[in-house]
């Protein structure tokens, strides 16, 4: 999910999902559902729409229902935390799909700059989504009481 690559990052993914973009797994107690890069595994980073959608379609159907209660990307949704004007930090339109099904109370993404994104912190509905380049403390409590309507 992140940019960092090889053998020192390797060994700390044990403490990430287990399996990116497929059921949800359970962190201290916690349900978290993970979105690599879209096309992940091809050789390199390319910006590929169609390669998100089907992502998150399989991600929907995957999930049958469980709703995570932490979404992690790489990428943010599109228009949620994203550079709107730089076409490769752009979000992807099909995970703010996703994120309006889903509604997880919770959705960390990295790959945007903060200098070059206009808020570190997006709230959406039900959903808090954090920018987590660099580094973040966050802190999980009870759900907000104005989180009902997520418009489009």
């Amino acid at each position: 999910m992140s940019n960092d690559r090889g053998a020192n990052w390797t060994g700390r993914r044990s403490t990430l999902p287990q399996s990116l973009d497929s059921a949800i797994d359970a962190l201290a107690g916690v349900s978290v559902a993970g979105l690599s890069w879209p096309g992940e595994g091809r050789g390199q980073a390319i910006r590929d729409e169609g390669a998100a959608w089907r992502q998150a379609l399989r991600t929907w159907l995957r999930l049958r229902g469980n709703k995570p209660t932490i979404v992690l990307s790489h990428v943010p949704p599109r228009g949620l935390g994203d550079v709107p004007q730089d076409a490769y930090h752009r979000g992807f339109a099909a995970y703010r799909w996703l994120c309006r099904r889903l509604r997880p109370q919770l959705w960390l993404h990295g790959h945007t700059s903060p200098a070059a994104a206009t808020e570190w912190r997006v709230d959406w509905g039900a959903t808090t989504l954090v920018n987590v380049t660099g580094a973040v403390l966050i802190e999980i409590g009870a759900p907000r009481a104005d989180a009902a309507n997520i418009d489009a």
